[in-house]
């Protein structure tokens, strides 16, 4: 009896060893431990009212969240809470509540409506080639704007804060001449679409891979190239200025 008992003792540790070097296996090779980075896309997309103000909404799926900024706002976070219909995103600390319904965006602060806009989804916006384009408006544009790739330095705002880039050429910003903008930022890559004519530049329908990055200053950066409306090129730097007088970008020419 003692002698089964104690097989049936080794017979379990058996078992369970093997169990445990499966399992140890089957982590490394799924990337069970999470420690590879996770690829979605980040939707941002621009919401126009009737009168032509527009704000740029960053939908985040991965951690249920939209970033508003234009039309007074800058990186306002919103969280999405349950709701009958619609998508519902709300930002306690200034009392707005942000609704989404297929194309539309509305904003409460309290009860009252502050902001209701449309946007063409990106999926249904062609992807821009060179007969896309005005060819004017390309070449009234600098031509510097889109033979150089520009880094990201630092943005003065309007409050007298500055934002630092990290020391480095992590975020870079590249246009093609043909209507297609792209940067690389300090965790992901992505695209867009530009319009140009002289010195008004703006930028938009930005798509971009999300891999989780701590502490990247990717957040900051894409929301305040949404709001870019004009340009200035002197020497090797670019200025990019935002809208409503909220700040400056400044980039400088990249070595590569």
């Amino acid at each position: 009896m003692k002698l089964k008992i104690l097989l049936t003792i080794l017979l379990l540790i058996v078992v369970s060893v093997g169990a445990y070097f499966a399992l140890s296996e089957y982590v490394f090779n799924t990337g069970g431990t999470n420690e590879e980075s996770v690829m979605e896309l980040v939707n941002l997309q621009r919401f126009s009212d009737e009168s032509g103000n527009s704000i740029e909404v960053t939908f985040n799926p991965e951690n249920a969240t939209v970033t508003v900024s234009g039309n007074g706002y800058i990186g306002l976070v919103f969280k999405q809470t349950v709701s009958a219909s619609g998508a519902r995103y709300e930002n306690k600390e200034n009392d707005l509540v942000l609704w989404n319904n297929g194309d539309e965006v509305t904003i409460y602060k309290g009860d009252a409506v502050v902001f209701v806009g449309t946007v063409k989804a990106v999926e249904n916006i062609p992807t821009p080639v060179t007969t896309d384009n005005n060819p004017s408006e390309i070449s009234a544009a600098n031509p510097e704007l889109y033979t150089s790739a520009w880094v990201w330095v630092h943005t003065d705002l309007l409050s007298g804060e500055r934002v630092t880039a990290p020391v480095g050429e992590d975020f870079v910003l590249s246009f093609d001449g043909n209507g297609m903008v792209s940067s690389f930022t300090d965790c992901n890559s992505l695209s867009g679409i530009y319009t140009v004519d002289g010195e008004v530049l703006s930028m938009g329908q930005f798509v971009s891979t999300l891999m989780y990055c701590e502490a990247s200053m990717e957040g900051v950066y894409v929301e305040q190239l949404g709001l870019v409306n004009s340009y200035v090129i002197e020497g090797d730097t670019m200025r990019l200025n935002l809208d409503r007088d909220y700040g400056v970008m400044t980039f400088i020419r990249s070595n590569e």
